[in-house]
C-alpha cells in the first residue's frame, strides 16, 4: 500500500476511461480538501473528500471522507471558514495513513475538482513530506469548463456557477459539501459543453488548455497543472504532438545559469560565449543573490551583433549592462514546455528564463534546444493549443474583477479571478 502512486495502476474505472471516453460516460472521483492556508507551499490538509462518478452517474455511497491532523497548529482564519480546529483533528490520523487509503481508491482514475491545481499542489508536497510516491493524475477543472462554457460569467466560484445552473447548495466549506456539489456541477456543465461539441475526455482537456491566461496565473500562484493530458495516445489523437504536454520546463531546462557581472565589458562577454560555446549569459548587479527576473538581465548573441552593429568597435569596451535586456522574461519551472514556447512565439523571444517556487532563477530554456529535443523524439506536428474553435477569446478577454481569496480558494485566475469554490 505505501507504494501506491495515484496515477499509477488503477482498476475496472481507470481502465474504462480512454481519450474517446465521453463524458457522460466517464468513470472518475470528485476531489476536494480543506486546508490550513492557501499558499501550496506551506498548506496542509486538515479535510479531504473524493466521491465516485461511474459512467457519469454520482455514487454518494461510495464517497470517502477522513479529518486529518496536519501536525501543526490550524490558524483562526482557516478555522472560521471551514469549521475544523485543533481539536477537531486532534485524534485523527495524519496525512500518510489517510494518502494510503484515497490513492489505492484513486489510483489511475480521472480526477475531478474546482480549481483542482491548488489541491493539486498542496497534494504533491504533502507527499513529499511524508516521503509517499506521486504521480500527477489525469484531471478535469469545473471552474475552467465552466469559462469554456460561457466565459461571460461575473464569476466562477461554486456559488456562483451552482447559481448559474439552478443548483442547490449545501455543506459548503467541507470538504465532502464541496465535493458533492463539485460533481453536480460537473454533470450540469455537460449539456452545455456538448453544444459547443465538446464531448469527450480529450476534447474536454484541449478546450481547458486554450484558458491560457488563466493556466499562466494558477502557475505564478504555484498550482499545478490541472489539466494535464494522459501519458498514452491513442490510434486517433496520434497526429497530434503531445511533446508539449507531457515534458515540464523543468525537465529540458539548463541548469545552472551562467552569469555575469553588468560592470564587464562586452569583448569579455563574447570572448566567454565563444569558448564556453553558449549563446546567452544573465546579466546581474555586483554580487546580486538570489537572482530573480525582476532585477536580471540577459545578453544574447544577437544582442551583441545588433551592439556591434550600432556602435561599431567602441561598444567592445563597454559594460554589458548597457546592451542587455532588462527584466528577465521567465516561465515556472512546474509549466509545460507548450507554455513556454507559446510565450516564445508571442513575445518573438529564443531564450526565457525558468523560475522556481520561490520566484529565483533556476535554469534557462532556448528555442534552440526546444526544437533539439523535439527533433529526437518521434512525434508529429501538431496544430496550436490555442487554436480549438469553440474558446474564442483571448486571454486577455477572460480579466475580470479580482475577488478576495478564499480558504475558500479563489483561484489566481478563473476569469483571472474565479473562485475556488
Amino acid at each position: 500500500m505505501g507504494q501506491t502512486a495515484l496515477g499509477a495502476g488503477g482498476g475496472e474505472m481507470a481502465e474504462a476511461n480512454g481519450n474517446a471516453t465521453p463524458l457522460i460516460a466517464l468513470n472518475a472521483f470528485v476531489l476536494d480538501s480543506e486546508t490550513t492556508g492557501l499558499e501550496p507551499a506551506k498548506a496542509r490538509i486538515v479535510e479531504l473528500a473524493a466521491v465516485p462518478l461511474r459512467n457519469g452517474r454520482l455514487d454518494e455511497a461510495g464517497a470517502l471522507r477522513r479529518l486529518v491532523n496536519p501536525g501543526v497548529p490550524i490558524p483562526p482564519s482557516a478555522t472560521r471558514v471551514h469549521g475544523i480546529d485543533d481539536a477537531s483533528v486532534a485524534e485523527a490520523p495524519g496525512f500518510a495513513a489517510v494518502w494510503q487509503e484515497f490513492a489505492a481508491a484513486l489510483a489511475g482514475t480521472v480526477l475531478i475538482g474546482h480549481t483542482i491545481g491548488f489541491d493539486l499542489a498542496v497534494l504533491r508536497r504533502e507527499c513529499a513530506r511524508a516521503r509517499l510516491p506521486w504521480r500527477a493524475p489525469r484531471t478535469l477543472d469545473t471552474a475552467l469548463l465552466a469559462q469554456v462554457c460561457e466565459p461571460g460569467l461575473g464569476g466562477y466560484s461554486l456559488e456562483q456557477l451552482a447559481g448559474w445552473l439552478g443548483l442547490e447548495v449545501e455543506g459548503r466549506h467541507s470538504a465532502l459539501g464541496d465535493a458533492m456539489l463539485t460533481a453536480r456541477i460537473f454533470l450540469a456543465l455537460l449539456p452545455r459543453l456538448r453544444d459547443g461539441r465538446i464531448r469527450t475526455l480529450a476534447e474536454a482537456e484541449q478546450a481547458c488548455r486554450t484558458l491560457s491566461g488563466v493556466l499562466e496565473e494558477q502557475h505564478r500562484a504555484g498550482w499545478e497543472e490541472p489539466v494535464a493530458g494522459p501519458e498514452r495516445r491513442n490510434e486517433a489523437l496520434a497526429r497530434i504532438d503531445t511533446y508539449p504536454y507531457r515534458h515540464r520546463v523543468r525537465d529540458v531546462m539548463s541548469a545552472p545559469v551562467a552569469t555575469v557581472a553588468g560592470t564587464v565589458s562586452l569583448a569579455t562577454v563574447i570572448d566567454r560565449m565563444a569558448r564556453e560555446r553558449i549563446s546567452s549569459l544573465l546579466v546581474t548587479g555586483n554580487g546580486e543573490a538570489p537572482l530573480v527576473p525582476a532585477h536580471t538581465g540577459i545578453i544574447t548573441e544577437r544582442d551583441t551583433l545588433r551592439a556591434l552593429a550600432a556602435h561599431g568597435a567602441g561598444a567592445l569596451q563597454q559594460p554589458v549592462a548597457n546592451f542587455a535586456s532588462r527584466p528577465l522574461i521567465a516561465v515556472p519551472a512546474a509549466a509545460f514546455v507548450y507554455r513556454a514556447l507559446g510565450r516564445m512565439s508571442r513575445l518573438r523571444l529564443r531564450h526565457l528564463g525558468v523560475e522556481n517556487e520561490s520566484g529565483e532563477i533556476c535554469g534557462i530554456i532556448t528555442a534552440r534546444d526546444l526544437l533539439r529535443l523535439r527533433a529526437s523524439t518521434s512525434t508529429h506536428s501538431t496544430p496550436s493549443s490555442e487554436s480549438r474553435v469553440y474558446q474564442k477569446r483571448s486571454p486577455s478577454s477572460h480579466r475580470g474583477t479580482t475577488v478576495p481569496l478564499r480558504m475558500a480558494r479563489v483561484a489566481p485566475a478563473c476569469s483571472s479571478t474565479a473562485a475556488r469554490s
